[in-house]
């Protein structure tokens, strides 16, 4: 019996020891994941301006991006560096405004990754849905930059943001 109530009282101290650190954790999970977001909205902040060094300033170096859809009913890949994509926010006619929502973020350590609906815009036409993934780095100097982006891409049947209807 009183073996059963040290094992009791040592689990609890353990658990009231943990729980500073679990809250700060979870804290540090908000900020980062707040922060992760925000990135992305700079991303999409960016290409609504045709600000090629917006979009530029949230990517890693090297970062890639990978676009899938189906062809013929066939699916279809490419993956690519940023460099032509920017080049094309820069030279946009209109504003090109993704719009997402229903995002997941996860955290650990210096990784985020982030999974969301989207719809995109050229100015106020609607072109294509899908969902993207992002992945995400910290830098060394604690921002948070885009590693790489793969999306979907659908003209039918598209789920569109609950505030635009376009």
């Amino acid at each position: 019996m009183r073996s059963t109530i040290l094992r009791i009282c040592a689990a609890a101290l353990f658990l009231c020891a943990t729980l500073p650190v679990t809250a700060k954790a979870q804290e540090d999970t908000s900020a980062d994941e707040a922060a992760v977001i925000a990135t992305i909205q700079r991303l999409f902040d960016g290409m609504r301006a045709n600000d090629g060094d917006m979009v530029r300033s949230t990517l890693a170096d090297g970062a890639t991006l990978i676009r899938t859809e189906g062809r013929n009913g066939a699916p279809a890949t490419s993956i690519d560096g940023f460099e032509g994509f920017v080049n094309s926010i820069a030279s946009a006619e209109q504003p090109l405004d993704e719009v997402f929502w229903d995002y997941v973020v996860q955290v650990q350590d210096h990784l985020a990754t982030v999974w969301t609906k989207y719809a995109f815009y050229f100015g106020e036409t609607f072109s294509h849905c899908g969902y993207d993934a992002f992945i995400l780095a910290r830098s060394g100097d604690g921002d948070w930059k885009i590693a790489a982006i793969a999306d979907t891409r659908e003209s039918e049947h598209c789920e569109l943001p609950p505030d635009r209807y376009k």
